[in-house]
């Protein structure tokens, strides 16, 4: 018995030591000010083929947990900003890999627009005897 409970022990620890704790932490900031993008969404890809995902805090941080070693690519965007893309990040055994990723902004002016609601005339000018039966109709709508 002391020897099934002994390799028992020995199973559960290798597992705890052969345990993965490769991760990315990202920052994502604006170019000019230097600033952390909240909510920008990060795509983790290995070969076309999704690893992980993530949105960044309101500082412009992220982290993309449990990633087996190898090369990646990140892929960040955000709306009203130029998508960036850093292609061949290296992520090493029972290692952290820490970077940033530098947004430039992409502000499109737009033209004025103007809002015009339509409204059915009361008087129909092609039938005038129709007079006394639209005005009724728009009085009746509104009780």
């Amino acid at each position: 018995m002391k020897a099934f409970i002994k390799v028992i022990a020995a199973l559960f620890f290798s597992l705890s030591l052969s345990s993965q704790n490769e991760a990315m932490r990202i920052t994502v900031l604006d170019d000019v000010t230097k600033e952390g993008i909240p909510f920008a969404n990060v795509l983790v890809t290995r070969n076309g083929i999704d690893a992980g995902a993530g949105a960044t805090d309101f500082d412009g941080k992220v982290q993309i947990k449990n990633i087996t070693p190898g090369f990646y690519d990140v892929k960040v965007t955000y709306v009203n900003y130029q998508p960036q893309l850093l292609s061949g990040v290296r992520v090493d055994s029972a290692k952290v890999v820490s970077f940033e990723i530098n947004m430039k902004n992409s502000s499109i002016m737009l033209d004025e627009l103007t809002v015009i609601s339509y409204r059915v005339p009361m008087i129909d000018p092609d039938e005038p005897s129709e007079k006394k039966r639209k005005w009724w109709k728009f009085f009746s709508r509104r009780k």
